[in-house]
């Protein structure tokens, strides 16, 4: 599966991008936080990346930048975002109101309900273990496939 995860912590990031990359999919991370590095190659979490996949990690300095990246890239099979990219998927709904999404946070939910509810997203709770996150993505395939 294609997947874009967008995230404001490198950590998080990392951490979705290690898991789904063990999993056999294909990862493009946007970090989207001013200032922000790529991880250096020879790190561990991205040993198991083929540089013939191309960049999975870029940088954005806002949502605008973000939806530039998905009309050029997109569709992809599913959208991992935690709520700092509310206004990108806000704009990815209304260009593409079938492009699946999964919400990951740690806020609570009844914070987050109203842009759950707005654009009908599935959540995933922070913390999370990795085959919850890996069955949260594999829930998606069938549904982007229709």
């Amino acid at each position: 599966m294609k997947i874009l995860a967008l995230h404001d912590r490198r950590g998080m990031l990392l951490h979705l991008h290690a898991v789904l990359v063990r999993e056999g999919h294909q990862v493009k991370c946007l970090g989207i936080i001013s200032g922000c590095e790529p991880p250096p190659w020879g790190s561990d979490q991205f040993k198991s990346s083929k540089e013939s996949e191309g960049q999975i990690w870029e940088c954005v300095e806002d949502p605008e930048q973000a939806l530039s990246l998905y009309r050029h890239e997109g569709p992809f099979d599913v959208i991992l975002s935690n709520p700092i990219g509310a206004d990108f998927l806000r704009a990815v709904r209304k260009e593409n109101p079938l492009q699946e999404m999964i919400l990951v946070s740690a806020s609570p939910r009844k914070v987050l309900l109203p842009l759950i509810s707005e654009l009908k997203l599935p959540l995933l709770e922070v913390p999370f273990r990795s085959w919850e996150l890996v069955e949260a993505v594999e829930s998606h395939k069938h549904r982007s496939v229709q």
